[in-house]
């Protein structure tokens, strides 16, 4: 197919049940977004059907070509599917762009891992996290935790933000938070596994047949809070 609305290399049309479709958005970061690429496509997810999706969101220079050059250098013609944009709008429409294809199929993946493309999987993340949600039917969304380049533990789950948080969080004065009893906006990288508000959009498992139920991402956000938006309304669905 053509450049632009179109997927230049075509990943496997059919999927099994518990199939994974990793999507990365590209912008600028052409040997980054190939570095996680490679983090995916050398583990073995278990045996569970997994394929890359990388779009490239418009990005200056010759990322697109690079991209691909490297696509057919490495051999990854048949598990990696390569989009170009024709202009960049965002985190979320760039997402949207592969999800829209994937729920297009006869038969779509179970879940998609929308992946950074400054982030790499060190584990088998994605194993994990999709058999988390085989097993909790009634789960949308499940985060891994994520470590800098130095392997320090960041916040990756969080509380839904509300008027008065966000004002307190501007204010950012102690006294206050204590007399008010702020609940902390991030949780601590070690908070167990267990329910949370949001996780991370550097790095989360998703159900398809989820997203497809709320609209995918809101693209009026171009870059924040869109994965905030996504999840809030999830849980207005009873996710």
């Amino acid at each position: 197919m053509t450049t632009g609305n179109g997927a230049k290399n075509k990943a496997s049309a059919g999927a099994a049940a518990g199939a994974a479709a990793v999507v990365i958005v590209n912008y600028g970061t052409a040997e980054r977004a190939l570095r996680a690429a490679a983090s995916v496509l050398e583990r073995g997810h278990g045996g569970r059907p997994v394929e890359v999706h990388l779009v490239d969101n418009a990005s200056p220079g010759d990322d697109g070509a690079r991209l691909s050059e490297a696509i057919r250098r490495n051999g990854w013609l048949e598990q990696v599917t390569l989009y170009f944009e024709p202009e960049n709008r965002g985190f979320g429409a760039g997402n949207n762009r592969v999800l829209r294809e994937l729920v297009r199929r006869a038969a779509p993946p179970d879940y998609a891992f929308l992946l950074n493309p400054d982030a790499a999987l060190q584990n088998e993340a994605i194993t994990e996290l999709a058999g988390f949600l085989d097993r909790h039917p009634g789960v949308a969304v499940a985060g891994p935790r994520i470590a800098d380049m130095r392997g320090r533990a960041v916040p990756s789950a969080f509380r839904f933000p509300s008027p008065g948080g966000e004002f307190l969080r501007g204010l950012n004065f102690g006294p206050v938070d204590r007399l008010l009893g702020r609940r902390p906006f991030a949780l601590p990288p070690d908070t167990p596994s267990g329910p949370v508000d949001w996780v991370s959009g550097a790095a989360m498992m998703v159900r398809l047949d989820a997203l497809r139920a709320v609209g995918f991402f809101d693209p009026a956000y171009f870059l924040h809070y869109e994965e905030v938006d996504l999840m809030r309304r999830l849980a207005g669905a009873g996710w």
